[in-house]
């Protein structure tokens, strides 16, 4: 193989590379809802979230039915009297 089609070879590897690194990346992230706490909480009530995952900050999961095309969620997590107090108030 001449060297300057090993040279062009190298270049689309390096590019193949990037791009399977980009969605890696931003693949999840644009299948992911960004929710409020009550929004979680009213899905919760209406019965279409069908999993979850709690962790020190978040609590993430998965809809029963993708919601405006995302399968997955994401919330802050929030102490329990702080939601009531909220809840309390209307402040989402």
């Amino acid at each position: 193989m001449e060297k300057k089609h090993q040279l062009n070879f190298s270049y689309f590897l390096i590019a193949l590379w990037l791009v399977l690194l980009f969605q890696l990346y931003f693949g999840p992230a644009s299948q992911q809802a960004d929710i409020s706490y009550s929004q979680f909480e009213q899905y919760l009530e209406d019965g279409a979230i069908s999993q979850v995952a709690v962790d020190e900050n978040f609590i993430r999961g998965e809809f029963v039915n993708p919601v405006e095309g995302k399968a997955r969620f994401v919330t802050p997590r929030l102490d329990v009297d702080l939601a009531e107090k909220l809840a309390e108030y209307d402040v989402e």
